[in-house]
């Protein structure tokens, strides 16, 4: 899921709504009174709450519209009357005329809320996606989208012998042991199981801790095959389906994002 919501809770620190994120020292490199340089960024704490009009409203929406929306309004802002006076240097304000200074004077503290909390939602955007990319989570999401709709980007059902070479490169690359137990768990949930000559791999691939693993064979208890059982044929027994399993509801075809095929039951 690439709500702004959702991409803050997997992965930022969030604790009782508070949120601790990085912002650009405005006095990067000057002296900090002890002889030395002050640091490029600076901790900032927000509270991420229904008392948080842009949080609300923005939490819902894809994490690349929030940052095209909060993009869009803070251009509108410095645009406007308001921020062209505010942001004038001492010799053009001179030519304002006495009505556009004292409004601009008069929504001071307007602007400068709107635009602190603008650009605090600006930098906890931008850090989520820092973290996508470094962490290479676009090509993972592609593969958990397929698992979860059983159609790739193409609108096609895949192989499973496919997906399995995909699911597996993907569990030898992610470094993060949460990352590749969420892609097998997954697999295992919308698939009703690995086939079995598929488990050994996989799981030798994902190289999980004792707890991931407990985790997985647990699964059963919730009425999740770990392995898909066999089915008896005239030619004798063999797994289900070559292909994956489609869900039957219908996925967000509408999406321009490939990557927000999946929608979830529960919104």
């Amino acid at each position: 899921e690439f709500t702004y919501q959702a991409m803050v809770y997997d992965l930022l620190q969030l604790q009782n709504d508070q949120i601790t994120f990085q912002q650009p020292n405005p006095n990067a490199g000057q002296d900090d009174g002890t002889g030395n340089p002050q640091p490029p960024s600076i901790a900032k704490d927000a509270l991420l709450n229904e008392n948080d009009k842009v949080w609300v409203e923005l939490r819902g929406k894809h994490i690349a519209d929030v940052i095209q929306i909060l993009s869009t309004r803070i251009r509108e802002i410095v645009n406007s009357s308001t921020g062209v006076a505010l942001n004038k240097r001492s010799d053009e304000a001179r030519a304002l005329s006495l009505n556009q200074m004292a409004n601009a004077l008069k929504a001071l503290p307007d602007y400068q809320e709107i635009m602190a909390k603008l650009a605090q939602h600006m930098h906890i955007a931008h850090q989520c996606m820092d973290i996508f990319k470094q962490n290479n989570l676009l090509d993972l999401s592609e593969v958990e989208q397929t698992l979860a709709t059983g159609k790739n980007e193409d609108d096609v059902t895949p192989r499973v012998a496919e997906t399995v070479d995909l699911v597996e490169q993907q569990l030898r690359s992610v470094a993060d042991v949460s990352l590749r137990f969420r892609l097998l768990a997954i697999f295992i949930v919308s698939q009703g199981g690995l086939k079995a000559s598929d488990q050994g791999r996989l799981f030798m691939a994902a190289n999980l801790g004792p707890e991931e693993t407990k985790a997985l064979e647990n699964l059963e208890v919730l009425g999740c095959p770990l392995v898909q059982p066999m089915v008896s044929s005239r030619i004798g027994s063999k797994f289900i389906g070559d292909k994956l399993v489609t869900r039957n509801c219908a996925t967000d075809s509408g999406s321009e994002y490939s990557s927000s095929r999946y929608v979830c039951d529960m919104r």
